[in-house]
């Protein structure tokens, strides 16, 4: 029987801490509607992140989600990591919302978390 806390250990060992890039993500505090009726998000203070750009874990072009268009990547963030959909992300100099959010789970636990990046325009 395998132990989900050896594999989510292995993983930040070996993923997390020797391939992980830092990030600086605000989770959305709250959604608001302005007076023309477009959606205005309050963010929360940055937290730093480590994640593994998808790409640096396989170089296949197999992509979970589909196909990437331009200004996006895939990211791993480890299971504890507090993002969620439409999270403001700073990666590199460039800013990115997160578009796109799933649990990459085992036996019911999950093991990390996959996001689709959009870069900001």
């Amino acid at each position: 029987m395998v132990d989900v806390n050896v594999i989510r250990n292995k993983l930040a060992i070996k993923i997390f801490q020797n391939l992980g890039s830092t990030f600086l993500v605000s989770s959305v505090l709250s959604y608001t509607t302005s007076k023309w009726g477009d959606k205005e998000i309050t963010y929360d203070l940055p937290e730093t992140m480590i994640g593994v750009p998808y790409n640096l874990i396989s170089p296949k072009s197999y992509e979970k989600f589909g196909d990437l268009t331009q200004g996006q990547m895939d990211v791993v963030f480890d299971y504890l990591s507090s993002i969620n959909m439409d999270s403001s992300v700073l990666f590199a100099g460039k800013g990115y919302l997160i578009i796109r959010l799933e649990d990459f789970d085992i036996k019911d636990s999950v093991l990390a978390k996959l996001a689709r990046l959009a870069e900001r325009m």
